[in-house]
């Protein structure tokens, strides 16, 4: 009623989200025209998945007693929603993204016909289903013909619950979909938000090493003999694209004039801006005059390129303020921040000229002109750190960071445009932590702790082994073989008494990766074997959610099976391992955040 904001800290398992969904929609149900939409987002699509279903429990029950005719609608990425074979094919995202722009964007012969029939349909989902989640929409996709994720985002506006990703309320980049249907009557319900922060920083924050900028020269060369042939084919169109972006530009103004502010100018992060005059963004609309022409735009780029590439040969490590690495950038290419603002604007402009189809291509030359954007849109906030010999688990390599270290930034958008904010989780201790790291005003904070008698957990801390020689995972013992050995005799001990599931936590992946090779070589995993079926989570999504309903099916028939994972990833939040599921966790080592990063050094400064 006060509309303020609200955080709520209650231990997992003891029913935050059914509380808050029996809450609101009861609320909403009441108070129709005092609700307009309500936004459920966690971090993991099993977390939606499991959301989905507690909603749709609450749904049923409420329908049963007052008939509302309250609807709700799920929104995921393509990967997750596409139902095209031919896309699904690919198993990377940017691939996937792609590769369904490139049948529907430019409606080729090859077109999708999911899409097609979308585009025909006049709605998509028939609400006597109040609640569908991930597995219900690809289902109905198939059944009707009508593609799932263009689908379900049409229903984004005539939907009272959305359920989705945090992306679609923090990052700029995608969030513009869900916040255009927000306004001051609706809620937003934060789950599991002890991820937030880190979530926002990470929304703003780009890490570029050579390889990126050696691709991204390549992509330049690509788009740069691509504009040779269509030039070729038909000079007028380009004609018309210089003709188009002289027309946008408004009177004398320019852009160099307008001065920096702390927060972003262009379209899309309006909202980011505080007490800022809205005249002065909109006369930023334009194309400044020294990226119009496409060979000015190829030189402007190349300059930039070859710029960062002359700091990844430096031996020093260097952290400035991006008033000073631009300060720098100019005086080195005379690239002025107009150029620098709307180099993506340009890239995009032409690419849609010369119908360049191949967009996950030049993922690495976007990342370059977005680094640049964020850098000259914003004076505060920010740091760019280079580091010479950056570990990236994998190798050693030079790296420049755009470090964001205020993680409010990202989320002013949705302060601005929605009437209360939810964060909620089993652990926001202490709670004023989060309110004054989001720049969160009017909260009201408790911490619940509920009652209970059962004691359904044993645990045990193993610090020495069979051999008597220390357990742990501290830095200097890492490569250590007998260590490693150890470990692998453990969960061999656990395998031979412990029935059902043994969920494994490791700290980090390259740490696991190690580890199961080194219990590999020694061939203690084929003794695991003889006992347990092994599964183990990796970074691609697909495959993990492969590994997850094969570990289930394994202990489902009676076999057994043991999940190794990574503390803090995808599969340790949002999967309930419960019942048979995880009769036994082996946590090993803690987690703990990499203290000698500089990145953090600048954040806790900051």
């Amino acid at each position: 009623d006060n509309k303020t904001n609200g955080i709520i800290e209650m231990p997992t398992g003891t029913g935050k989200t059914a509380s808050m969904f029996a809450l609101i929609t009861s609320y909403k149900a009441a108070y129709p025209e005092k609700v307009s939409k309500i936004v459920f987002c966690t971090r993991t699509v099993s977390q939606l998945e499991k959301a989905a279903e507690e909603l749709r429990l609450i749904m049923t029950f409420l329908n049963s007693h007052l008939q509302t005719n309250i609807t709700s609608q799920i929104i995921s990425a393509r990967r997750n929603l596409c139902v095209n074979n031919e896309v699904t094919t690919n198993n990377e995202r940017i691939r996937i993204d792609a590769c369904c722009k490139k049948m529907t964007k430019y409606q080729m012969p090859s077109s999708c016909r999911f899409y097609e029939e979308y585009e025909k349909s006049s709605t998509f989902i028939k609400h006597s289903n109040p609640v569908m989640n991930i597995e219900d929409l690809l289902l109905y996709g198939k059944d009707t013909g009508i593609c799932p994720y263009y689908g379900s985002r049409a229903m984004i506006p005539i939907s009272d619950i959305i359920l989705c990703n945090y992306p679609y309320v923090i990052d700029y980049r995608v969030n513009e979909e869900l916040m255009r249907h927000l306004d001051k009557n609706s809620v937003v319900l934060i789950d599991e938000a002890h991820n937030i922060d880190d979530v926002c920083v990470d929304s703003m924050s780009i890490r570029i090493d050579k390889y990126i900028l050696d691709k991204s020269l390549e992509n330049l060369n690509l788009i740069s003999r691509e504009y040779d042939k269509r030039k070729e084919e038909n000079f007028d169109m380009f004609e018309k694209e210089y003709n188009k972006l002289i027309s946008q530009a408004k009177g004398d103004s320019d852009i160099k004039h307008v001065k920096r502010t702390d927060g972003h100018s262009t379209e899309k992060l309006i909202n980011c801006l505080e007490n800022v005059d809205r005249n002065k963004i909109r006369s930023l609309d334009m194309v400044p005059g020294s990226l119009r022409k496409v060979t000015h735009f190829f030189s402007f780029a190349r300059r930039l390129i070859n710029f960062l590439l002359n700091i990844m040969k430096q031996k020093d490590v260097t952290i400035q303020d991006p008033d000073a690495f631009l300060a720098s950038l100019k005086s080195m290419t005379y690239l002025e921040e107009g150029a620098l603002i709307f180099a993506n604007k340009r890239l995009q402009s032409l690419l849609e000229t010369i119908r360049f189809l191949d967009s996950e291509e030049i993922t690495p030359l976007t990342m370059v002109f977005t680094f640049v954007e964020i850098l000259a849109l914003f004076s505060k906030g920010f740091k760019v750190l280079f580091e010479p010999y950056f570990d990236t688990g994998k190798k050693i390599s030079p790296m420049i960071q755009l470090v964001c270290l205020d993680s409010s930034l990202a989320f002013k958008t949705l302060i601005s445009v929605t009437g209360s904010i939810v964060l909620t989780s089993g652990t926001m201790t202490p709670l004023d932590l989060y309110s004054r790291l989001l720049n969160l005003p009017n909260v009201t904070a408790i911490s619940i702790e509920p009652s209970r008698n059962s004691k359904n957990i044993s645990p045990l801390i193993v610090t020495k082994a069979n051999d008597q020689s220390s357990l742990t995972t501290q830095f200097s013992e890492r490569g250590n073989d007998i260590v490693n050995k150890n470990y692998g005799e453990l969960l061999l001990e656990l395998a031979r008494v412990v029935p059902d599931g043994i969920v494994v936590f490791f700290p980090s992946y390259s740490l696991m990766e190690e580890i199961l090779t080194e219990w590999n070589k020694l061939a203690i995993i084929e003794e695991i074997l003889k006992h347990n079926l092994m599964f183990v989570e990796t970074k691609d999504l697909t495959q993990t959610a492969d590994s997850l309903k094969n570990y289930k099916d394994a202990i489902e028939r009676g076999r057994g099976g043991i999940f190794v994972s990574v503390a803090r990833g995808k599969i340790a939040e949002g999967v309930d391992f419960k019942y048979h599921l995880g009769r036994c966790v082996l946590v090993i080592g803690i987690p703990f955040q990499y203290t000698k990063s500089r990145a953090l050094f600048c954040r806790m400064e900051y």
